[in-house]
């Protein structure tokens, strides 16, 4: 099937569900999710074509990050912190500051959390919805500011350019009538300073997302559109031809680079660090293609036992067995317990989890992230505790 000069290969049976699924979508309230999700919709206008080709992917279970993600929410919305780990505690009482300095600057305002919006077309169809963490509304309703908190490691986009902040800004005008909104978003692991800006075109807002959804819904006019951007999570990537060409060009120029190590003292700064640029996006690229074509080929197995000659092999997990048992095997060949000691891994996070109650329990006042740095205090003055990384921190370009 040709849409748009991309080739798609996909069955008869696949053509006629995509015959029938492209039409203006209706959006079901009882998903947990919107077809065209706040959160996602960025990655739509940057790939119209990612909404088609994702109907021919499964669902997949949530991730490890998502499920902290929504525990960490759900723990600021209850003020429930039991099992969390240091990190995680700063993280929220970093959030609860960032939202009690937003609703004390607006004293007498509107306060809603976990809020629902729904976004509506110019007909008045619903065509989105989801839910914000924090919006508050200025005494005399004409104004609004909104919070979102991501727990992520990799960093979104800022206030000024974050497309699901608008649209829950275009939601916060649409259900309330404000005239401008405030957007910040909040994420405790990339930074401790929230990014905020302000919105107030709502029609070009909704302009944009009229627009979007057309060109995903018309074959005519969809688009296919590789980039870092909008390739990072869509699951669909292991079917997907503009991924693949876009992966392999990222290579075009190491190709014609010089990568014995010996040349590299020749290259002057600026050459050594585009190469540095270009061999880590490639990488990036050529990982996350890897990955998407791994998870395909064991969803092929799990379905035939076998992928062209491919199996999943048998493993059972890291087996855990207690130091003092280890040490008891190998003490009577003669091994010394200094020795074996000097040996062992501790997980830092592990031994803070066991020393951070004992730390709270003397001095309950203390927040989490004054127990950290008490907890650090007690290995920074001797090298033989201090803890080391055992990969090297990536690089950092400041300027």
């Amino acid at each position: 099937m040709l849409i748009n000069n991309i080739i798609l290969i996909i069955t008869g049976q696949q053509q006629q569900q995509l015959k029938e699924s492209i039409m203006i979508p209706k959006v079901d309230l009882n998903q947990c999710h919107a077809e065209f999700a706040p959160s996602s919709f960025f990655r739509l206008m940057l790939c119209s074509g990612a909404y088609m080709l994702n109907k021919f992917v499964s669902e997949e279970d949530s991730s490890v990050a998502a499920e902290e993600g929504t525990m960490l929410h759900k723990c600021i919305e209850t003020e429930n912190w039991e099992n969390l780990d240091l990190d995680q505690e700063i993280m929220i009482e970093k959030c609860i500051d960032v939202q009690n300095k937003i609703i004390d600057a607006n004293p007498n305002g509107t306060v809603y959390k976990e809020k629902k919006l729904y976004v509506f077309n110019r007909d008045n169809v619903l065509m989105t919805f989801g839910t914000v963490d924090l919006v508050v509304v200025s005494e005399d309703g004409k104004e609004a500011t909104i919070l979102d908190w991501k727990f992520g490691r990799v960093t979104v986009s800022d206030a000024c350019e974050n497309w699901q902040l608008f649209l829950y800004a275009l939601g916060v005008h649409q259900a309330l009538g404000v005239e401008k909104v405030n957007v910040i978003i909040f994420q405790p692991r990339v930074s401790w300073t929230p990014s905020n800006s302000t919105v107030s075109d709502f029609d070009s807002i909704l302009d944009t997302v009229e627009s979007t959804i057309e060109k995903c819904a018309d074959t005519t006019i969809t688009e296919f559109c590789a980039g870092d951007g909008q390739c990072r999570y869509c699951k669909a990537k292991s079917l997907c031809h503009a991924y693949k060409n876009y992966s392999l060009a990222q290579l075009d120029e190491i190709k014609n680079f010089e990568i014995r190590k010996e040349t590299f003292p020749a290259f002057p700064d600026i050459e050594i660090a585009g190469f540095y640029e270009n061999l880590t996006t490639a990488k990036k690229q050529i990982d996350t293609l890897i990955k998407a074509v791994d998870k395909e080929m064991r969803k092929r197995i799990s379905e035939t036992g076998e992928c062209a000659g491919y199996i999943v092999p048998e493993y059972d997990g890291k087996e855990e067995i207690q130091i003092d048992r280890i040490y008891g095997k190998v003490s009577h060949i003669g091994v010394e317990q200094e020795d074996f000691l000097g040996a062992c891994k501790v997980q830092k996070g592990a031994l803070e989890k066991i020393i951070k109650p004992i730390v709270k329990d003397q001095n309950p006042s203390l927040k989490a992230l004054e127990i950290k740095n008490i907890i650090k205090g007690m290995f920074s003055s001797s090298s033989e505790l201090s803890f080391t990384r055992t990969t090297p921190i990536p690089l950092k370009k400041v300027c």
